[in-house]
């Protein structure tokens, strides 16, 4: 009896198709004891496979997950690339070939944003094994470890041994992470750890459930293990509290053109280098096509990614943010190098920028969380702002603002940036000019 999942029965079904907006296969079965498996989605598996999976039903809800291929296996299947996939539920793709993942990327966001599909050309694939950011949550019980991501459809912690979207730097650090948790944690205590590789090192930063504060000897054990494993910095946080445990000669940081911006562990950013950089470019193309870009306001803009990145195209700009820490940390920046840029903390679900003073600018970026940005879209598609560069990590959520921005813009580019490798998620960036 499988304790996660008490009621288990398998079956076998036909997989018709692959579902765009999930990309679940959507399976036949008939099976005269359960009219509910006639039609239903199943991940991992692909058209024309004949399966066998698992029915799994849990208090009131009810899950169906592949359990491996009987016959007529997809000639696009590939090999797992990972020995956690199906199980780990980080990666829903890795049994796609990358010409079937292409495809199905591309598919879900035409699908999404079909008015415009013959302007979606293309699709930038961030490889694997560069995102520079990771949350693991922890948990002792039986005297042992488990430290990971949760498993597919379940809150059940995995317990990881590698992982191949990581930075090696990350993934180093699974091991020595388990046995220092073992010193500091008591018998089924949680954590999460919060691992950020910054451009001189590892910021890591704890969190233990109900523990407010740090014994003097496991902070001493902290410290030693930052040393052994060249950590740049070790943080323990509890609510707002901060306590520093381990830093070395320099605080971390990441580089937003050449203007070095401080970090925490709980700092947002793009997964990688090499995705922040591609999307740097896209969105440098679009600003040269602007007929006037004398200054700008950059909404949602956390630490300044594109406010530090893009400033060389502007006399002035300004960045707003809700997070008071974010600012304070561009500020930094700023008065450093004495930029020209004004900064302001605003909550802009709740208090949008509004129309007439988005008509001070002639260019506005935007980069909405996964919620998107409703509110402001209303406000912007009020102004006279020449042109809108829309960042959005949620194409759904972009489709919406998109039809409140359509009242008065018209939208000339969009491109589709993949950092988030064998997931169902999709970053977009499009650019609009007023009518």
């Amino acid at each position: 009896m499988n304790k996660i999942f008490p009621q288990i029965s398998k079956h076998i079904g036909v997989v018709e198709s692959v579902d765009i907006d999930s990309g679940h296969g959507i399976v036949s079965c008939s099976d005269e004891r359960d009219s509910d498996l006639q039609k239903q989605k199943v991940a991992f598996c692909l058209t024309g496979e004949k399966i066998l999976f698992d029915k799994l039903k849990y208090r009131r809800a009810t899950y169906y997950t592949f359990a491996k291929v009987i016959e007529n296996p997809n000639t696009q299947r590939v090999e797992q690339k990972c020995p956690h996939f199906t199980i780990c539920g980080g990666c829903l793709f890795q049994h796609m070939s990358d010409a079937l993942y292409r495809e199905h990327k591309l598919k879900k966001v035409k699908n999404i944003l079909h008015h415009y599909q013959e302007k979606i050309t293309d699709l930038i694939v961030i490889p694997s094994g560069l995102r520079r950011k990771a949350n693991f949550e922890a948990i002792k019980k039986q005297d042992k470890i488990y430290l990971g991501f949760h498993r597919f459809n379940s809150r059940q912690i995995i317990n990881l041994e590698t992982c191949r979207i990581l930075r090696q730097e990350i993934v180093s650090l699974i091991e020595p992470l388990k046995k220092l948790l073992m010193e500091i944690l008591n018998e089924f205590d949680k954590a999460e750890f919060f691992i950020t590789l910054a451009e001189n090192g590892l910021d890591v930063g704890l969190e233990i459930q109900n523990v407010k504060f740090l014994q003097e000897e496991k902070k001493i054990i902290i410290q030693q293990f930052g040393i052994e494993n060249g950590l740049q910095r070790f943080t323990f946080r509890h609510g707002k509290k901060f306590d520093e445990i381990f830093c070395a000669n320099e605080k971390p940081y990441l580089k937003f053109a050449s203007y070095k911006v401080s970090i925490n562990p709980w700092s947002f950013m793009q997964t990688s280098k090499e995705a922040e950089s591609a999307m740097l470019g896209e969105m440098q193309n679009m600003l040269n096509l602007c007929s006037k870009k004398d200054s700008c306001i950059d909404l949602f803009s956390g630490r300044g990614t594109y406010t530090l990145s893009l400033i060389h195209n502007f006399r002035k700009i300004k960045a707003v943010e809700l997070s008071e820490e974010s600012i304070s940390a561009l500020n930094e920046v700023k008065d450093l190098y004495d930029l020209p840029i004004e900064s302001e903390i605003r909550n802009l679900f709740e208090k949008p920028v509004e129309s007439r003073e988005l008509n001070e600018f002639d260019v506005a970026i935007i980069n909405p969380p996964r919620a998107g940005a409703e509110s402001q879209s209303i406000e912007l598609a009020k102004s006279n702002v020449k042109n809108i560069l829309y960042v959005s990590c949620n194409p759904e959520t972009f489709a919406r603002d998109l039809k409140i921005l359509e009242n008065k813009y018209r939208l000339i580019d969009i491109k589709v940036i993949d950092q988030f490798i064998w997931s169902n998620h999709l970053e977009v960036i499009g650019f609009f000019e007023l009518k």
